[in-house]
């Protein structure tokens, strides 16, 4: 269960190790269809876990397989068809939301099979798939345990894809709350690279860097927030402070 599972490429010895893990646990032609080379093959075994993802959540918690089942869906993100994609993702949101409907956390193994893997490839070029890689680790941020996955999310600031970067951003502000961000602030590598980043060249990762940086406003002291600006890009200051304002203007205006 520690065998290193991504974001770069899978071992054969791992990807093995899987598919013998899988099989005393499921029927035969479920096992085969999970692990064809065939794309309706894939697209079939990919349908018959969405119906268990949707219906039998429960019983996937019952027989212990969830980081087996994590496991499977990250590595169809190696396959480059969008409907395979596609498929994969309609499986993990059902799983997850049925997650949060049971109150049932993410464990720290689990975080480290899914997290990293969708934060890599969370920038892909077509932005419906985006979007639910999005909400993907929206979903993460509320199960898996914050101090685990907000290093995994940092980590993607540093992508070669800048939409991945603007991906773990906008991930980073969803999953923003008090002790978040203390520990955000604890790291001034890591607080610097935010702000940093409010000024970068790419449009969307700049517009998430400067929302990001706004919502630490909702979560410390003024004077607190007003020393975390000091260290802002000349540019960014003008944009954060508005976002800011305007976030204090919601918040405040909230029955």
């Amino acid at each position: 269960k520690s065998q290193y599972w991504g974001p770069e490429s899978i071992p054969s010895d791992h990807l093995s190790a899987l598919r013998e893990q899988w099989r005393p646990c499921i029927e035969d032609w479920l096992w085969r269809q999970m692990f064809s080379d065939r794309l309706e093959e894939q697209l079939a075994g990919l349908s018959h876990w969405q119906k268990q993802a949707e219906d039998y959540t429960h019983l996937i918690l019952e027989a212990d397989v969830l980081d087996l089942v994590l496991k499977w869906l990250t590595w169809m993100l190696w396959h480059a068809n969008t409907k395979v994609w596609k498929s994969m993702l309609d499986v993990l949101l059902a799983l997850l939301r049925n997650l949060e409907g049971l109150d049932v956390p993410l464990t720290d193994r689990e975080t480290q099979i899914l997290v990293p893997n969708i934060v890599e490839r969370s920038g892909h070029n077509i932005l419906a798939i985006r979007e639910l890689m999005q909400e993907v680790l929206r979903l993460c941020g509320v199960l898996a345990p914050r101090a685990r996955m907000l290093p995994m999310l940092l980590n993607g600031l540093s992508s070669k894809s800048k939409r991945s970067a603007a991906c773990s951003m906008k991930a980073i502000g969803d999953m923003l709350e008090r002790q978040s961000t203390l520990s955000l602030l604890r790291s001034q590598k890591d607080l610097g690279l935010v702000l940093k980043l409010t000024a970068d060249k790419d449009p969307e990762v700049r517009r998430s860097a400067i929302q990001t940086v706004a919502l630490l406003s909702l979560h410390l002291d003024d004077d607190v927030f007003i020393k975390v600006c000091r260290g802002l890009p000349p540019l960014a200051k003008g944009p954060v402070q508005q976002a800011a304002m305007s976030l204090q203007e919601e918040f405040n205006d909230r029955p």
